[in-house]
C-alpha cells in the first residue's frame, strides 16, 4: 500500500500552522487511516477453484487460498483444513495448531470443540488440549457453558472443563440471559447455570433432535456416526430468551413468555423466532412477518422465510430468493441471492448458486461471489486514471503550497516596511496585464481592486470550509468504515483492490488544506496592503504604477 513519504508529512505541519483547525483536519485525517487499518485486520474467509484464502473487511486478498475447507476467525484463530484433517491458523495464515483433528470448530471464551478418535474434546488458545474427547457431540461455549452429549443424555461443561451440569436430558438448548430450555423424559423447562429448574413448562410438540429432524424428543441410543455437528448446533438456538422475551408453544402454536414465565404475547402464531432490535420474526397463514413487544404486528406476513435483525437490516425470502428489509418492511437491498446472511459490523455473507461473497448495507459487493469454479486472481482497477488523478493533485499541491509561501514572504517583508517593493512584486506575481491597465485609469482603483480580493477571498475561504465539511469529511468517515474512499467505491470497484485510496485521500486532504492556508495568508496579505494605502495615500492622488 502506497502513502505519503513521511518528509511531506514533516513539510505539512510547517505550512499549516497559519491556521489551527488545519492542524485538526490533518489529525482528523491520521486518525480515521490509523482506524481503517485496524478495522481492515478482521478478516473472512472467501473460495477459490485453488481452495479458501481470506480477504480483509477493505476487500483484499490477506490470506492466498491454501485450505481445502476453512472457517471465520474467532479470537484471533480459524480451523482449517488440509483435506484430511483439521488445525487451526493466526491472522498471518500460519499453522498454529497443525491438521490432526477429525473436525475442528470455532473458539468461544477461549476453548473450541474438537473431533479425535470419533469423540468431542476441547482445544485451548495455547494449542493445548484441555478436555480431553469423551463426548459424542460438543457446542462452542456461551455465558460460560456449553452443551455436550454423553451416553445420549445432554448436560453441560464449565469453562474448566468440568460438568457443571451432569448431562441427564433427552435434550438441552444453549445458554441465553442466564437460561437454556432442556427437556426430559417428565419436565422440561429453563434452568440457570447450575443446573437448578427455573420456569416449567409444557414439553413443545416438536424439538430439533441430534438425529438432525424434528419430532417429539426421545431417548435413542447412541449413533454409530454423528450427525452433521453444524446443522446440530444450529438446532441448540431453539427457543432462546433474547431481550428479556421467549418463545413458547401451546397447542402448536407459538407465543412469548417472560423470564418470570408470564404469557406476554398469546400463542396465536404457526412459528416464531427469537426477538431482535425489537422484532421478532413470526409465522402466520404460511407467510413470515414481524412484531414487536406488545406483540403488534409491525411487518405483515408477506414471505417465505424471514431471518433476525440485525444493523438495522434482515434477510428475508422471496420466491426462493433472498434480499433485505429495514424496521419499516421496506425492500432496501433487492431479493438477488440464493442464500443471505445477517450483517455483521457493516457486512453480510450472501451466496450465488454455490460461489460466496460479502456487501454493504448499501447492497454494494465488498467481494463479488466466487466459488468452486473461479479461479484465483489479484484484479485491479485501470491503473491510468488512478495515476492521473494522483498527478493532477501533486501538482494542485505544489502549487499551491509555492503560492502560500510566497504569500508568507511577502508579509514578512510588509512589516519591514517595503510597501512599494511588496506590492510591486503581489500585482506582478498574480495579475495580468488587464487588470495593470485597469489601475492606471484612474485613482483609487487598486484599492476597489484589493478590496474585490479581500471580499472574494473571504467568499472562498467560506466555500472551502463548507466542501471539507460536507462531502470531504464524510468521505473520510467512508473510507473509516469500509477502507474505501467514495470515489474509488463508486468507479474503480473491484476484488482485491489494490489500496491506492489513502495515497489519494491524502493528498487531497493536503491539498484541500493548503487551499484554505494559502486562501487565509492571501486574505491576510491583502488586508494588510488596504490598511497600508488608506494610511499613507499617494501625493498627487494617483496610484503607484506597478509597472513602473
Amino acid at each position: 500500500m502506497r502513502a505519503v513519504p513521511s518528509r511531506d508529512k514533516g513539510r505539512a505541519a510547517v505550512l499549516y500552522q497559519p491556521g489551527a483547525p488545519l492542524v485538526l483536519m490533518l489529525a482528523l485525517l491520521t486518525s480515521l487511516a490509523v482506524s481503517s487499518c485496524g478495522y481492515a485486520r478482521r478478516l473472512l474467509p472467501v473460495r477459490w477453484s485453488e481452495g479458501f484464502g481470506y480477504i480483509d473487511r477493505r476487500g483484499q486478498v490477506a490470506i492466498r487460498p491454501a485450505f481445502a475447507e476453512a472457517s471465520p476467525f474467532s479470537e484471533g484463530r480459524a480451523a482449517f483444513s488440509d483435506g484430511s484433517a483439521w488445525g487451526y491458523i493466526d491472522g498471518s495464515g500460519k499453522a498454529v495448531v497443525p491438521p490432526v483433528f477429525e473436525w475442528a470448530g470455532r473458539f468461544s471464551e477461549g476453548l473450541a470443540p474438537v473431533r479425535a478418535g470419533g469423540r468431542y474434546g476441547y482445544m485451548g488458545l495455547s494449542g493445548d488440549l484441555m478436555v480431553e474427547p469423551r463426548y459424542e457431540l460438543a457446542d462452542e461455549f456461551r455465558e460460560g457453558r456449553a452443551v455436550v452429549r454423553r451416553d445420549g443424555r445432554y448436560g453441560y461443561l464449565d469453562a474448566w472443563g468440568e460438568e457443571a451440569v451432569e448431562p441427564r436430558w433427552l435434550w438441552a438448548g444453549r445458554f441465553s440471559e442466564g437460561l437454556a430450555l432442556v427437556v426430559g423424559e417428565s419436565d422440561c423447562g429453563y434452568i440457570d447455570s447450575d443446573g437448578a429448574m427455573r420456569l416449567r413448562l409444557p414439553p413443545p410438540s416438536s424439538l430439533p433432535r441430534a438425529e438432525g429432524g424434528n419430532g417429539p424428543p426421545q431417548e435413542t441410543a447412541v449413533q454409530q456416526e454423528p450427525p452433521d455437528i453444524e446443522e446440530w448446533q444450529s438446532r441448540l438456538d431453539y427457543h432462546l430468551f433474547s431481550e428479556g422475551l421467549a418463545p413458547f408453544e401451546r397447542d402448536g402454536k407459538t407465543g412469548y413468555l417472560d423470564r418470570e414465565g408470564r404469557e406476554v404475547i398469546e400463542p396465536r402464531f404457526q412459528a416464531g423466532e427469537p426477538f431482535s432490535e425489537g422484532l421478532a420474526a413470526v409465522k402466520r397463514d404460511g407467510r413470515w412477518g414481524y412484531i414487536d413487544r406488545e406483540g403488534r404486528e409491525v411487518i405483515e406476513p408477506a414471505w417465505q422465510m424471514a431471518g433476525n435483525f440485525s444493523e438495522g437490516l434482515a434477510p428475508v425470502m422471496d420466491r426462493g430468493i433472498w434480499g433485505y428489509i429495514d424496521r419499516g418492511g421496506s425492500v432496501v437491498i433487492r431479493p438477488s441471492f440464493d442464500s443471505a446472511g445477517i450483517f455483521d459490523r457493516g457486512l453480510a455473507a450472501v451466496a450465488i448458486g454455490d460461489a460466496w461473497g460479502y456487501i454493504d448495507r448499501r447492497g454494494g459487493y465488498l467481494w463479488v461471489p466466487t466459488g468452486p469454479l473461479t479461479p484465483f486472481q489479484v484484479s485491479s482497477p485501470p491503473r491510468l486514471p488512478l495515476y492521473l488523478m494522483d498527478a493532477a493533485l501533486l501538482a494542485c499541491l505544489a502549487l499551491l503550497v509555492w503560492g502560500l509561501f510566497h504569500h508568507l514572504l511577502l508579509c514578512r517583508r510588509l512589516r519591514a516596511g517595503e510597501e512599494g517593493q511588496v506590492l510591486d512584486d503581489f500585482m506582478r506575481s498574480y495579475h495580468g496585464s488587464r487588470i495593470m491597465r485597469r489601475i492606471r485609469r484612474g485613482p483609487f482603483a487598486l484599492s476597489d481592486h484589493l478590496e474585490r480580493l479581500e471580499r472574494n477571498g473571504a467568499l472562498f475561504l467560506w466555500l472551502t470550509a463548507a466542501f471539507l465539511a460536507l462531502l470531504w469529511v464524510p468521505n473520510l468517515a467512508f473510507l473509516a468504515l469500509t477502507g474505501r474512499g467514495m470515489i474509488n467505491h463508486l468507479f474503480f470497484h473491484r476484488n482485491a483492490f489494490p489500496g491506492d485510496d489513502p495515497l489519494y485521500l491524502s493528498l487531497g486532504s493536503l491539498a484541500l488544506l493548503a487551499l484554505a492556508a494559502y486562501l487565509l495568508a492571501q486574505r491576510r496579505l491583502v488586508s494588510a496592503l488596504l490598511r497600508r494605502l488608506r494610511e499613507t495615500p499617494p501625493d498627487d492622488g494617483q496610484p503607484a504604477d506597478p509597472a513602473s
